[in-house]
């Protein structure tokens, strides 16, 4: 295997795979990317068994050959040549590299390829549909919050992208909190994808790559593909379903409205639970009417209050987690957040320009 290409394409292609390769593994093979020279092509792919990149440049094949050499060590090194072409050659299993015309030059130690899995394939079911790369992913990045990071709590762990009749949605939900961003999508894409938060994060790191702009969507029933000429990103679905949260929203009736400023909102909810910093239990009161919305919290040793003007009719009382509050909240952004509650020991649902937030009480105030 001998092959020749741009510095700037390889140290690309295997930076992207760190995204994915694994450093602590009994494994070893995952920690590796698989580098095939072949055709005029260099094709790098790297998978943790749940999600799987893949991307080609142009390069000079002297000798085809594929090779699964260890990912860190090799983007390291190639960091280390000088800027322009480098050469690749591989002889029993010993891939040595260095800058075309330059001195310096390194070795590395691989693996054979057929220890390396096998690809997951193409997405056989259904057309692929162009998605706006950098709207999904800050779709998921502003619901990441709702799931729980701990992989062990299954259906708490997961991201909920779904797609039906020209409307796109993003869902993530703890038990606390229920975090939701929508936006409109293509009428033909039709999509239910639940997502471990780990490969929800890595589609939104990898769109947010320029080179994914224009990508397109395709689906089975266990895995997304996103592609485009040059890159392909594909990740197996969650096999545990997501939560039902639109069967406990369809719930919620009769809630009471109120508007508040955005920005006051959340300085509020951060300045007066600083009484119960330290306690286990973060408690918030909030008390909606007469135009105001009061906030106030008691701790061990020190007690805060507030208020801070509000729209809205009727009146109303309970307590949250400060925390809990916050993490509904903070995604919604804009000028003003719509309020609605309904209800002793219900939610309270923040709504937004494209944004959903539930927040669940702790109790309510006598």
């Amino acid at each position: 295997m001998e092959f020749t290409t741009a510095r700037k394409d390889i140290l690309a292609a295997i930076e992207r795979t760190l995204a994915v390769t694994k450093t602590r593994t009994p494994h070893q093979i995952l920690t590796c990317a698989l580098i095939t020279a072949r055709e005029g092509k260099l094709v790098v792919r790297a998978t943790d068994m749940q999600a799987e990149l893949e991307s080609n440049y142009d390069a000079e094949v002297r000798a085809a050959g594929t090779i699964a050499a260890p990912a860190l060590d090799l983007y390291e090194r190639v960091k280390t040549l000088p800027e322009g072409a480098v050469h690749f050659q591989v002889k029993d299993l010993r891939l040595e590299l260095r800058g075309v015309g330059a001195k310096r030059r390194h070795t590395l130690t691989c693996r054979a390829p057929d220890e390396f899995p096998p690809p997951m394939g193409a997405a056989e079911d259904g057309e692929p549909v162009a998605v706006g790369s950098g709207e999904l992913a800050e779709m998921i990045e502003r619901v990441r919050g709702g799931a729980d990071p701990d992989p062990g709590t299954n259906v708490r762990n997961i991201i909920l992208v779904e797609a039906k009749n020209g409307v796109l949605r993003v869902t993530a939900t703890n038990g606390h909190v229920v975090l939701r961003s929508s936006a409109t999508c293509e009428m033909g894409l039709k999509l239910r994808a639940p997502l471990p938060l780990a490969s929800a994060l890595l589609i939104a790191k990898s769109l947010k790559d320029e080179e994914f702009v224009g990508c397109a969507l395709a689906s089975t029933a266990s895995r997304l593909r996103f592609s485009t000429p040059r890159h392909r990103l594909s990740v197996m679905l969650s096999a545990t379903e997501a939560a039902n949260v639109d069967q406990v929203l369809d719930q919620l009736t009769g809630g009471k409205p109120s508007s508040i400023s955005y920005a006051a909102f959340v300085e509020t909810i951060k300045a007066v639970s600083l009484a119960t910093s330290g306690k286990k239990r973060d408690e918030v009161a909030l008390a909606f009417g007469d135009s105001a919305m009061r906030l106030s919290s008691v701790g061990e040793h020190a007690d805060s209050s507030d208020e801070i003007p509000a729209e809205g009719e009727g009146s109303w009382k309970t307590v949250f987690s400060s925390g809990v509050l916050l993490t509904a909240l903070t995604p919604a952004k804009g000028d003003r957040v719509d309020l609605a509650f309904y209800g002793r020991l219900q939610p309270l649902v923040i709504t937004s320009p494209g944004y959903l937030g539930v927040a669940m009480p702790l109790g309510d105030m006598s």
